[in-house]
């Protein structure tokens, strides 16, 4: 269960309040994923959807439309069946529709005049002998209320070749991508002519509302052997261009996750959790949202709880929803 203020409890329509949507799993009991919307400033939270009855529930994340209206997802194949599409769900619950044009598609990105809708697509291929088979991935772009896609970048041998956040003004995606034998980066993929420029060592990368830095996670730590490991990441910000490169957070033996700028453009929230090896499960994870000031000052925790994995805490966009600056 939650621990602290913050009980699960319903409220009614969603008004123009700060709001955070998030994905919430209990890795102890294996409970059903829930999705939920929190109202940092009255404690509460509400859920939205949950994985059981047979219905298309978010796996890939959580990307408010521009209005704030609805809230898209994807599903990622591994987890659904053949060829699934991405997703819009109201943030008060109810069945979740599909958006035609997206089929295989996961990580979705709304821009922000509502027109356009960014997403990946994964495709596998064999490797050369045929005995192996690889992932490929490419950015789509498709119009909001679904249509024809077009292709935005080419297929690469890297699956995690994925959008994050559009820029203000719609011209610019900001994408993590990692090319063999390198680390991840943070690319900005410029619209009109498809260039990518590389930002900073990173991913999941988020556009500030005013344009004008890039929030990111970047992982610290070396693997000394071949076994694959999860290690701790922090929480840093940098101007679009890559410079002022700063680190507003430092959690030693935590993993933090998809930074989230609120409408004001003065706080971030995020998701961590205790970093482990792959496949190894730990018996007592601690789970936790937190939310920073912009600058790196007033950090505190808005949820936590043992034994649950928070995820893809994105805050709802649109007037009146700035939360502002943390007083602490």
């Amino acid at each position: 269960m939650l621990v602290g203020p913050c009980a699960a409890t319903a409220f009614g329509t969603l008004s123009t309040e700060p709001r955070l949507a998030f994905i919430r799993e209990d890795t102890s009991q294996w409970v059903p994923r829930k999705s939920m919307i929190l109202d940092p400033r009255r404690k509460r939270v509400r859920s939205v959807a949950d994985q059981s009855g047979g219905r298309p529930f978010p796996v890939d994340g959580f990307a408010w439309t521009a209005d704030g209206s609805r809230i898209g997802f994807g599903i990622f194949a591994a987890f659904s069946p053949p060829a699934p599409l991405i997703y819009t769900i109201s943030p008060n619950g109810g069945q979740p529709k599909p958006i035609p044009g997206t089929r295989s598609g996961f990580r979705p990105v709304f821009s922000p005049d509502g027109r356009k809708l960014a997403f990946a697509r994964f495709r596998y291929r064999r490797r050369s002998g045929g005995r192996d088979l690889a992932m490929r991935s490419a950015i789509w772009i498709v119009a909001t209320e679904g249509g024809r896609p077009r292709q935005l970048t080419p297929w690469r041998d890297d699956p995690l070749f994925t959008p994050f956040s559009f820029s203000p003004a719609g011209t610019m995606l900001a994408a993590q991508r990692r090319q063999p034998g390198h680390p991840f980066e943070v690319v900005a993929v410029r619209l009109s002519d498809r260039r990518r420029l590389v930002v900073s060592k990173g991913f999941e990368p988020a556009y500030s509302p005013d344009g004008s830095q890039i929030a990111f996670v970047r992982r610290w730590g070396v693997s000394r052997s071949r076994r694959p490991v999860n290690f701790g990441g922090d929480l840093f910000v940098a101007a679009t261009d890559g410079s002022s490169v700063r680190r507003p957070t430092f959690s030693p033996r935590r993993s933090e996750l998809e930074p989230s700028w609120d409408p004001s453009g003065e706080r971030l929230s995020y998701a961590q959790e205790p970093f482990q090896r792959y496949g190894r499960v730990l018996a007592d994870p601690t789970g936790a949202i937190l939310e920073i000031d912009a600058d790196g000052s007033c950090n505190r925790r808005l949820l936590f709880a043992r034994g649950v994995v928070f995820r893809a805490a994105a805050w709802q966009p649109g007037p009146g929803r700035e939360a502002g600056r943390i007083e602490c």
